[in-house]
């Protein structure tokens, strides 16, 4: 993140920068690889009006998708000089939003799509046609808790995935609690979900 801007935006904005970096995974990874990448700026006050951005990197040279081998980040890097103005970061009370608050800014990957190999496919280009995505560590927002409370129902969040290929899993939440815990606890189950990933997956599965 530069703080101060990048390029067109230096003085006037916060820019951010993508950079693709060595790993201890990369021997058995295909390379070069393709990724769509939306990263997010929260808004402090509710959870909404978040500043978001997709980063590419399918349209860009071989050297900003190839295997790092000399140093730990690649030669390039994808960078949005302008993310958002200075001016957009303090409190808005017309549009209730907040990006700075005591002097932080919280940023937020919620989205990752990965495709490895020379092809580009379709659904990088044709909206709606995502065969697969990844989520990375992510938030998971519950919303009208008191009247989830209140009706004593189940709460279902979006399913995600343990990694690129990996097993499918939704969370259950019961605001009111349930067993031992109703009325006095909120409680949480994990699901785990059929998925196109299960023929090539270790059963039986563990987390």
């Amino acid at each position: 993140v530069d703080a101060n801007g990048y390029d067109s935006g230096t003085g006037t904005h916060v820019g951010v920068t993508v950079f693709l970096m060595k790993g201890e995974h990369d021997e058995s990874l295909q390379w070069p690889f393709s990724s769509k990448i939306t990263i997010q700026l929260l808004n402090w006050r509710e959870d909404k009006g978040h500043v978001g951005t997709i980063i590419n990197h399918y349209n860009t040279s071989i050297a900003n998708r190839t295997r790092v081998v000399d140093g730990e980040t690649a030669p390039e890097s994808r960078i949005v000089g302008k993310f958002i103005a200075h001016s957009s970061l303090p409190y808005n009370a017309d549009n209730n939003t907040e990006y700075l608050h005591n002097d932080t800014l919280c940023f937020r990957v919620s989205k990752v799509m990965i495709h490895t190999g020379p092809v580009i496919p379709s659904w990088y280009v044709t909206p709606g046609t995502e065969s697969f995505y990844l989520l990375p560590p992510c938030t998971l927002s519950m919303h009208n808790f008191s009247e989830h409370k209140r009706a004593g129902d189940h709460w279902w969040s979006k399913p995600f995935y343990t990694g690129l290929d990996g097993y499918k899993l939704q969370i259950r939440v019961d605001a009111n609690g349930d067993g031992s815990g109703e009325d006095t606890h909120v409680s949480m189950y994990v699901y785990l979900m059929k998925s196109e990933n299960d023929d090539v997956l270790t059963w039986p599965f563990k987390c």
